[in-house]
């Protein structure tokens, strides 16, 4: 990905705080299998050896936050997403 100019950058910054303050909230519908999906895309992700900065552990808060909803009702499913964190645990 080409870096933003300087402008680019502060126009960025500018709207994120505004996007902030407004209190914009993203909200996703999605199945069960989606979800664990998304879940194992975002630990996969987190995996990178190069992906250990403020966004990687925002990212981390939001799968514990969405595996924690998912176990509340479904503990196997919620048992099985935590897996993924582990390498241990891929499938061959």
């Amino acid at each position: 990905m080409n870096r933003p100019t300087d402008d680019e950058f502060k126009r960025y910054v500018a709207e994120l705080n505004r996007a902030e303050a407004e209190g914009f909230v993203f909200q996703l519908n999605m199945n069960a299998t989606e979800t664990i999906a998304f879940i194992g895309n975002l630990q996969l992700a987190l995996r990178h050896p190069g992906n250990k900065g403020p966004t990687a552990k925002l990212c981390r808060k939001t799968i514990d936050a969405m595996i924690e909803v998912i176990e509340s009702r479904y503990p196997i499913l919620g048992s099985v997403a935590r897996r993924g964190d582990d390498p241990k645990c891929d499938m061959e």
